[in-house]
């Protein structure tokens, strides 16, 4: 079974399956910088709407 490539929306970088996103993130990203990107994202209408 092949795991397909997925790349940071952070930083761009194509990780290759032998680390998973979520490692990648906490490992290679601020706590701020995981802040601001889901904020921005929030704000411009990309991610998920207040519950």
């Amino acid at each position: 079974m092949s795991i397909n490539p997925v790349q940071c929306p952070l930083c761009d970088e194509m990780l290759d399956g032998s680390e998973d996103l979520d490692t990648h993130l906490v490992e290679a990203h601020s706590k701020t910088e995981l802040a601001e990107f889901v904020v921005e994202a929030w704000e411009e209408g990309q991610g998920p709407g207040p519950t």
